[in-house]
């Protein structure tokens, strides 16, 4: 650095020379330094910000508004773009902990929390920061990133959801080997004391004996087949690997299936089964899955009526959808039983009129075979006042429907 001066008449000329190579070399690493720093903001998948304390002006960084749908120019380098942005559950939460962090309660600053995008949705966001202070400690400057972690948080979400699927599936299993364990235990109990009276002592029993036994022998045997048949469908729906194979089927055939096989039930009971729908409807349906919940629903209302009464099914049709409906006028349930009506819950299991019991597992398959066909079953009961069994199927017009087997 040389600077020249010179006297008014030009009698003197003086000059003076300073070595600033230092200070050169200095702005040049400075400039570098702004370069580098610049580019890794540009480069960097996070926002960066700046928060002036003194004068309370935030600095935005492009890429800050590029995480949310923005343009640099579409949002303003203050404070309430920021605050203004946030979802209103993690606001509070955001703002405590920030002027937590900046009183000293904590040593360093990292949040979660959620922020507006420009389409209207959050983004799950990660800031991090650092404060600087005066000498007495009072911050006087906050900067620091903004990391977009949305998929992150979705894919732990994921995981979570996951998890309670798990954890509900193992107790569902737990459960199922109670009733295992507890409802077959008791059939066979009477099944080998029964056979084993006969094959010891056939001879002492007169025939009025041996009819009592052969039909106490039939009944533990229907009862322990019942379980079996619904158990190997549980488990078969909870594995997915029942097929569904909807196609257009009678609807007058698949209540006229279940009717058949019930016919006896019914009778013992001399309850008059009454029906009301169209001849000719006809419904889109897995067959296999139909029969088994018009079966299931049936004999429950059957199960649960007083000898004598009587038993509805009606079915309705509009806009493509047909909702049945399955009642009695029976012992219905309270409020207590329906909460875990479609839940492996036998604490709260009620037994049929005549001591008729279930296996828990009936109305639990229905309304899944329901679901199944993308439809809804859904129940409604008083104590006392009888029980209607609802759901929905999908309606079929102008098709020939298929001859249907028992």
């Amino acid at each position: 650095y040389i600077e020249w001066r010179s006297q008014p008449h030009g009698s003197l000329i003086y000059a003076a020379a300073r070595d600033v190579s230092d200070r050169v070399q200095m702005e040049e690493e400075l400039m570098s330094s702004r370069e580098q720093f610049e580019l890794a903001i540009r480069g960097s998948n996070d926002g960066i910000w700046d928060w002036d304390l003194r004068t309370n002006s935030l600095y935005l960084s492009p890429k800050w508004k590029e995480q949310l749908g923005y343009a640099d120019h579409e949002i303003p380098n203050d404070f309430s773009s920021f605050e203004s942005r946030l979802h209103p559950e993690d606001k509070p939460k955001v703002m405590e902990t920030v002027h937590g962090y900046l009183q000293g309660q904590s040593a360093h600053y990292a949040l979660e929390f959620r922020i507006r995008h420009k389409n209207g949705e959050y983004l799950w966001i990660l800031a991090r920061g650092e404060a600087v202070r005066d000498e007495q400690g009072i911050p006087i400057r906050m900067a620091g990133s903004h990391t977009d972690i949305t998929e992150r948080k979705r894919a732990e979400d994921e995981i979570r959801q996951a998890n309670e699927q798990l954890e509900m599936t193992n107790a569902q299993k737990d459960k199922l080997f109670s009733i295992i364990s507890h409802d077959l235990k008791s059939p066979m109990s009477g099944l080998i004391s029964s056979t084993e009276l006969l094959s010891s002592q056939v001879e002492l029993l007169s025939q009025e004996d041996i009819r009592d036994i052969a039909a106490e022998l039939h009944t533990n045997a229907r009862n322990t087949y019942a379980l079996l048949e619904e158990l190997l469908q549980w488990s078969q729906m909870s594995q997915g690997v029942i097929e569904y194979t909807p196609e257009p089927c009678s609807f007058s055939e698949l209540v006229n299936i279940g009717l058949n096989t019930l016919k006896s039930a019914a009778k013992d009971k001399d309850i008059v089964i009454i029906t009301d729908f169209p001849d000719d409807l006809a419904a889109m349906v897995d067959q296999s899955m139909i029969k088994t919940v018009m079966r299931n629903i049936l004999s429950n209302a059957i199960k649960f009526s007083h000898p004598g009464g009587k038993v509805f099914i009606r079915a309705r049709h509009s806009e493509g959808k047909i909702t049945v409906m399955v009642g009695d006028s029976g012992i219905g349930m309270s409020q207590e039983v329906q909460s875990v009506l479609f839940t492996i819950d036998k604490t709260k299991q009620q037994f049929g009129t005549d001591g008729e019991k279930g296996t828990g597992l009936g109305l639990i398959l229905c309304k899944q075979f329901i679901e199944q066909h993308g439809e809804k079953l859904w129940v409604e009961s008083e104590p006392g006042k009888g029980t209607t069994v609802f759901f929905t199927l999908q309606k079929v017009s102008g098709l020939r429907v298929l001859q249907l087997s028992a």
